[in-house]
């Protein structure tokens, strides 16, 4: 970061600091009780001479002018999406209530992480530099790890399959995502699909079209189900993607996983885009309480 003025929180009071991002960590990493010589250089690879410590907190400073990043998105055609949004998140513009959507992290973090070097019995830490978006992707990215690893042997033996899904233009489907999962899980029951596991992501594009007014918010949905066969006849209609659209309201597109840990792939794909954004007040991913097997 270059040199200015930006906002630095320590211990949950506001500062003013004015230097480098080096500088301002060594003042901060004092009154945390840590040496003032800090190294800028990134944390090493995994090396077998270094012992890894734990990580510690250094400060966080917030990003200068986040809120002129905030993008409206507006939701009155959907009633479910309108009344599931605490009203400390909801906006109205010109009486029409809206999300704020933002692609712009509000903090900053600075992590310090130490090492023990097996070679010369030195101690060595090193200043990870980090945001709350990053952080936000990272959780999400090990949910996924979690969903990919209890699934992918059970895959392999062509015990389950996999679906990928991609639901449109929330502000005017019928559902959230809560309530479409509840549906979509009564109609897999009646249609004799046994739905395993699943995982979604909350997603914010400000590319194309729709992204234009507010960017594009969208749901990425995984499912794993029992393996069915349907060699010489066709998927259930529940699996079909008329179905899912007029179930979820608007366009939803669909496909099967194929490779052993194409969940990982497909879902990363999409969870690590820079210029992807979050709605605020809204969960950014989740996931079933539990990974059934076949």
């Amino acid at each position: 970061m270059d040199k200015g003025t930006i906002a630095v929180y320590h211990r949950g009071k506001k500062v003013e600091k004015s230097s480098t991002k080096l500088e301002r960590a060594a003042e901060i990493a004092v009154l945390h009780g840590a040496p003032a010589r800090l190294s800028s250089a990134p944390a090493p690879a995994p090396a077998p001479h270094l012992l890894p410590l734990s990580w510690s907190f250094l400060f966080r400073a917030e990003t200068p002018n986040w809120a002129s990043c905030f993008h409206t998105c507006y939701i009155q055609h959907n009633a479910a999406v309108l009344d599931s949004i605490n009203v400390r998140w909801l906006q109205y513009v010109n009486t029409l209530p809206c999300v704020i959507t933002v692609n712009v992290p509000r903090y900053i973090i600075y992590l310090q992480r130490g090492y023990i070097n097996l070679e010369n019995s030195e101690y060595e830490h090193y200043i990870h530099e980090t945001n709350t978006l990053k952080s936000q992707r990272g959780r999400l990215i090990r949910t996924l790890k979690k969903f990919d690893d209890a699934y992918r042997a059970p895959y392999y033996r062509h015990e389950v399959s996999c679906m990928f899904y991609t639901l449109t233009r929330v502000p005017r489907a019928r559902h959230t995502i809560r309530s479409f999962i509840a549906a979509f899980k009564k109609c897999l029951m009646r249609s004799g699909v046994e739905l395993l596991g699943y995982v979604w992501c909350s997603e914010v594009s400000y590319e194309g079209e729709m992204g234009k007014t507010g960017g594009h918010w969208h749901y990425h949905l995984m499912i794993s189900f029992r393996r069915i066969n349907v060699a010489g006849g066709h998927l259930p209609e529940v699996l079909s993607l008329p179905y899912t659209t007029k179930l979820w309201g608007q366009r939803a597109k669909g496909t099967f996983i194929c490779g052993g840990n194409a969940c990982m792939r497909y879902m990363r794909e999409y969870s690590s885009k820079k210029k992807t954004g979050v709605v605020l007040g809204v969960r950014r991913y989740g996931t079933s309480r539990e990974y059934r097997m076949a």
